[in-house]
């Protein structure tokens, strides 16, 4: 099981690894991602290696959320079939309204898949979010709420849920953090 994010852009070739790693800075995560990193090439287990002031130990943590990029298409659900009970009395379906594109003008979808065995790695995922929100007029769909976010302010105040739960969790001593060279992750 995992935690998800769907992060809707306009263009891809606008996400800096640099300004994000500067943006993640200000929310306290203080460290760099994988060398290999290029947001528009690479899939698959993101690490991010540095401090996490959130947690308030300095210890240097890895940090790995799942990153797949792809190009978006809006796709509009079928229309209704009439069921066989309209069919029988010559009824006509309700007349459906067409969708609209909830993510109009996205030509890109980023999937950030965390693992729960990774606490820092929501944390991060929602960083991660609200720069690319802000630095790639992004839209972030979050399917554990069933909610949209618009904007990077709306997005760290969903990183400030997310980070008092966790400071709750380690204050319980639940938390599941991955120090440098734990090869766990």
């Amino acid at each position: 099981m995992s935690f998800d994010l769907h992060i809707y852009i306009k263009d891809p070739s606008r996400f800096s690894v640099a300004d994000c790693e500067a943006y993640l800075d200000t929310l306290g995560f203080h460290g760099h991602f994988d060398p290999d990193f290029h947001p528009e090439a690479f899939e698959g287990c993101l690490p991010f290696v540095g401090t996490a002031d959130l947690v308030g130990d300095e210890v240097v943590y890895r940090i790995a959320p799942e990153y797949y990029l792809d190009e978006y298409t809006f796709e509009p659900a079928p229309p209704r079939k009439p069921t066989l009970w309209e069919r029988l009395t010559g009824k006509r379906p309700a007349e459906v309204i067409p969708e609209e594109d909830p993510f109009a003008g996205a030509t890109h979808s980023i999937l950030l898949s965390c693992s729960y065995g990774d606490s820092l790695s929501i944390l991060l995922a929602y960083g991660i979010a609200a720069y690319a929100v802000g630095g790639c007029d992004g839209v972030l769909y979050d399917p554990q709420d069933d909610k949209t976010y618009h904007t990077p302010a709306a997005v760290e105040k969903a990183f400030a849920i997310c980070f008092e739960d966790l400071r709750k969790e380690k204050e319980k001593g639940r938390l599941c953090l991955h120090p440098d060279g734990d090869e766990t992750l």
